[in-house]
């Protein structure tokens, strides 16, 4: 590792980041902050992993059919025991945000659905006031198909 890696793990040690969905965004999301040496990450998600999240998703064959929390919290301990995850198999409202992500220093919206981007902004604005919140723009699978020409 070189300075600059020590100097951003030892700042990143102490944070906690809570991630809303771990599907595409979220579980790419979660292992590249597992990476850098976030020091605890708190998961959310009600989903399980399917077949076909595994183009996108940080995901393995031998996950289908787990709950998508418990399928990402064993891939970063993976990567770097040392982060503790707190994991919260829940479909995500406006009531449970607050206490799920009450200890976070920053929380990462990784929707897919429109309605639940406007929910958790709204929410977090409403009731965490000066918490930070990083929002995704994508919507997975979303409008019309195009063909690429070469």
């Amino acid at each position: 590792m070189t300075t600059d890696d020590h100097q951003i793990r030892s700042k990143l040690q102490d944070k906690v980041v809570g991630i809303a969905g771990c599907g595409g965004l979220g579980s790419n999301c979660a292992v590249a902050l597992a990476r850098a040496g976030v020091g605890k990450l708190v998961i959310a998600d009600f989903d399980k992993v399917e077949l076909s999240n595994l183009n996108r998703q940080y995901y393995f064959a031998d996950q289908v059919g787990i709950s998508k929390v418990s399928a990402l919290n064993d891939i970063i301990k993976r990567i770097d025991p040392s982060v503790i995850v707190e994991m919260h198999e829940v479909h995500l409202d406006d009531e449970c945000i607050p206490g799920i992500f009450s200890d976070c220093d920053i929380i990462v919206e990784a929707f897919d659905k429109a309605e639940m981007k406007q929910m958790i902004i709204a929410t977090v604005t409403d009731t965490m006031p000066g918490k930070f919140l990083v929002c995704g723009a994508g919507l997975a699978g979303s409008g019309a198909k195009q063909e690429v020409t070469a």
